[in-house]
């Protein structure tokens, strides 16, 4: 088949992954705790008692193609950790790979299912927090079942795919439509992925990693980050071919979420629906997911939604994760996430 020189690529990024954790540059995740299994996820908890009585929960969504540590991948670069520290009760949604699953099984049924598990376990309200695709995914779920939704925390995540909305936007309406997945088994092997993220936005793959390496020249701990993201970015899942098929054609393509013509389990879900409060983190340079693809969520008023802006850093090797792992953010952003959900 013409996919298995993919799956070799995979193979082989996984092996070099493997060489990265054995040389030190693995993730160093906070402790946690299983509570739940299903056949697309397992749910952990992150094992820090609460110092204050929040109203939420928080669900941690990664995207569904890549681990979540991301969230949690040191001590000095971790978004779950800056939560805990202020106070609050920490959940992950870990995504299993699910060949064949469609986009209704992650934003709707997996998550559901995660939510339901939070809310007996904490006997709080749940708030979900997402990044990138995981959070698109959050705030479909958020608008499918507003009452179900405490707040809304997403980070450089899409949910518009108009005009000025990025890279993805563009990515998206560049695949001939007959073409879509076309020739891939049940997954669409992780490295695949990995060269249309490239070839949609070379220079944030490409450029900006070169330029960042530059900088770093001789700052020992701005090199050891760079190494845990790039051994992040080399552990990725194969993604299900009936989700990328719906990705592109309903949300990058047809801008389904953001115009209100997003099917999910039978209905249709309109991004106008989330009734929650949203925090939004952007990142101003974005290429994949600038300001503007946050749009329909930052354009209401009553929702109470509020804005951060991550300002970059050097060393991240990847700035669309530099929200997540970045020392500046680490300073600037997490603190004042945790403080805002604590007021839910």
């Amino acid at each position: 088949m013409w996919e298995q020189p993919w799956r070799q690529a995979d193979s082989l990024r996984r092996s070099f992954g493997v060489w990265l954790d054995a040389v030190g540059f693995g993730p160093r995740e906070h402790p946690w705790t299983e509570v739940a299994t299903s056949a697309a996820c397992r749910l952990r908890r992150y094992d820090a008692a609460p110092r204050k009585q929040s109203a939420a929960a928080v669900l941690v969504v990664p995207a569904p193609i890549k681990r979540g540590y991301i969230w949690d991948l040191a001590p000095e670069a971790s978004a779950v950790r800056r939560l805990l520290e202020g106070g609050l009760e920490v959940f992950q949604l870990d995504w299993r790979e699910a060949p064949n699953a469609e986009l209704g099984r992650f934003a709707s049924d997996a998550i559901d299912w995660a939510v339901n598990v939070v809310a007996r376990s904490s006997d709080r309200r749940v708030a979900i927090a997402g990044h990138s695709l995981g959070g698109t995914l959050a705030a479909i779920y958020a608008a499918a079942r507003p009452k179900r939704t405490a707040a809304l925390v997403l980070a450089e995540a899409p949910l518009a795919f108009g005009k000025d909305c990025g890279a993805l936007a563009e990515a998206g309406k560049a695949v001939p439509r007959d073409g879509i997945a076309a020739g891939w088994g049940e997954t669409v092997p992780g490295s695949a992925l990995s060269l249309q993220g490239l070839l949609a936005a070379p220079d944030e793959f490409v450029l900006q990693r070169q330029v960042d390496r530059m900088l770093i020249i001789g700052d020992r701990e701005a090199g050891a980050l760079r190494m845990r993201v790039t051994r992040w970015l080399l552990d990725e899942f194969a993604m299900p071919t009936q989700l990328y098929r719906e990705v592109v054609e309903e949300l990058l393509r047809d801008d389904g979420f953001a115009r209100g013509g997003l099917k999910i389990g039978g209905r249709t879900v309109d991004a106008g629906a989330i009734a929650a409060p949203v925090l939004a983190i952007v990142d101003p340079l974005s290429r994949l997911a600038p300001p503007a693809a946050s749009h329909p969520v930052l354009k209401v008023p009553s929702r109470r939604s509020a804005m951060l802006r991550y300002r970059g850093d050097r060393g991240i090797g990847c700035r669309h994760v530099g929200s997540l792992v970045g020392p500046s953010a680490q300073r600037d952003i997490w603190p004042k996430a945790a403080a805002w959900l604590s007021q839910i």
